[in-house]
C-alpha cells in the first residue's frame, strides 16, 4: 500500500476515533442533561404543591378552596402537605425516566460503536488489499519485463542476420511492439515507485538537446509506422539542472500521449519546441490529434484515467503516463500545463523545466 494511501487511511483511523469519543461525549452529556432536565421537573413540581399547600392553609373564608380539590395534597392532623402517593408518584416517574435515557444512550453508543467497528475492519481489508494489489503489480511487472527485454534481444539478432526487407519489416514491427510493451511496464514500476515514495531525484547538469533526441529515437518508429511527422525546433543548447531521467521520463510521455493522439486523427503532425527562458526552458510539444474537452483537462492527471467513453475508445494506453508526468514534476520542480480548443481540435503540452541547484 503506498505510503500516500497509508497516510490517507491513518486520518480515517483517526478521524474515526475522533467521532468515537465525541459521540460518548455528546451522548454522555444528553444524559447527564436530560437527569438534570429531569430533576428541575421534580423541582418545580414540588415547589408548586408546596405553593398550593401554604395557599389552602391561608385561603380566605370569602373564597373557600377544598382540598379535594388538590388530590396530591393531604390533611395531616390540620396541616395541609403533599402526600405520599403524590411523593412516590413523582420519585417513580423520576427513575422511569432517568433509566430511559440510560438504555437510549448506551444503544446510541453500540450502535454507533459497531459501525466505527465495521468501517475500521474494512479499511483494514481495504489496506491489506491495496498492499498484495501493489506488490502484484511490481512482481508482475518484473516478471513481464525480462523475458521481453529477452525477446527483443533476439529480434534484434534476427535482424542482424536477416538483410532483405521483409525481414527488416517484421523485425521493426516487434521492436516497435516490445518497445510498447516495455514503456507500459516501466510506467507500472514508476507508477508504484511513485505511490512508495520510493523514487529517488539525481540532480546533474545536461542539455536539453541531447535529451530530446535521445527521447525521440525511441518513438520515431512508432510515429513513422502511423504516418505521423514530428518537426522539432531546439532553440537552446544551454545545460540545465536537474533529473535527467526524470525529465525524459516526462517527455517521453507527453510526446507518446501525442502520437497516440494523432493516430486516430486526420492531421498527424506533432511540433515539439524548446526554448530558454531566465529560470529554466520551455518545452512545447503541440499535436494536431484528436483534442481534449475543456472539461476534462485538469482530469488526464489522475490515475487511470483516459479521455472519453472506454466502451467507445479507439485509443490506446493505460491511463498512467499523464499522471506519472504530474507526480515527477512535482519532485523536480517542473510544471505543465494543458490546453486544447475541443475535439478534433490539436492539444498543446507545455513543459517549465527549472533549474534545481
Amino acid at each position: 500500500m503506498s505510503k500516500l494511501n497509508q497516510r490517507n487511511t491513518l486520518r480515517l483511523e483517526i478521524t474515526f476515533v475522533v467521532l468515537l469519543v465525541l459521540t460518548f461525549g455528546q451522548v454522555i452529556w444528553w444524559i447527564y442533561d436530560q437527569i438534570q432536565y429531569t430533576e428541575n421537573v421534580n423541582s418545580s413540581l414540588l415547589s408548586q404543591y408546596e405553593i398550593e399547600a401554604e395557599l389552602l392553609e391561608s385561603q380566605n373564608a370569602s373564597e373557600p378552596l377544598s382540598i379535594l380539590d388538590f388530590p396530591y395534597l393531604t390533611d395531616v392532623n390540620g396541616e395541609i402537605m403533599i402526600s405520599a402517593d403524590a411523593l412516590a408518584n413523582i420519585e417513580a416517574e423520576r427513575s422511569s425516566r432517568i433509566n430511559r435515557y440510560f438504555w437510549e444512550g448506551s444503544f446510541f453508543i453500540v450502535v454507533i460503536s459497531l459501525c466505527i467497528l465495521i468501517i475500521f475492519k474494512t479499511i483494514s481489508k481495504d489496506r491489506a488489499l491495496n498492499r498484495r494489489q501493489q506488490n502484484f503489480i511490481a512482481s508482475i511487472s518484473h516478471e513481464l519485463k525480462t523475458p521481453l527485454t529477452s525477446m527483443r534481444l533476439a529480434a534484434e539478432t534476427i535482424g542482424i542476420n536477416n538483410h532483405d526487407e521483409r525481414s527488416i519489416r517484421m523485425v521493426n514491427r516487434i521492436l516497435s511492439e516490445g518497445d510498447r510493451l516495455l514503456h507500459l511496464i516501466e510506467n507500472l514500476l514508476d507508477a508504484n515507485k511513485l505511490d512508495e515514495k520510493k523514487f529517488q531525484v539525481q540532480v546533474s547538469q545536461f542539455a536539453i538537446n541531447g535529451l530530446i533526441e535521445k527521447v525521440l529515437n525511441g518513438l520515431l518508429l512508432r510515429a513513422e509506422e502511423s504516418g505521423i511527422e514530428i518537426q522539432t525546433a531546439i532553440n537552446t543548447d544551454k545545460a540545465i539542472n536537474n533529473d535527467p531521467l526524470i525529465v525524459s521520463i516526462i517527455l517521453r510521455n507527453i510526446i507518446e500521449n501525442g502520437v497516440k493522439a494523432c493516430e486516430h486523427s486526420n492531421q498527424k503532425l506533432i511540433r515539439l519546441i524548446a526554448n530558454r527562458i531566465d529560470d529554466g526552458i520551455v518545452v512545447e510539444v503541440i499535436d494536431s490529434g484528436i483534442g481534449i474537452h475543456k472539461e476534462e483537462q485538469e482530469n488526464i492527471f489522475d490515475k487511470f484515467y483516459r479521455v472519453g467513453d472506454e466502451k467507445l475508445r479507439t485509443t490506446s494506453g493505460s491511463g498512467l503516463g499523464l499522471y506519472i508526468c504530474r507526480k515527477l514534476a512535482k519532485l523536480t520542480n517542473i510544471s505543465i500545463e494543458v490546453s486544447s480548443k475541443g475535439i478534433n481540435q490539436g492539444s498543446t503540452f507545455k513543459v517549465l523545466i527549472r533549474d534545481i541547484f
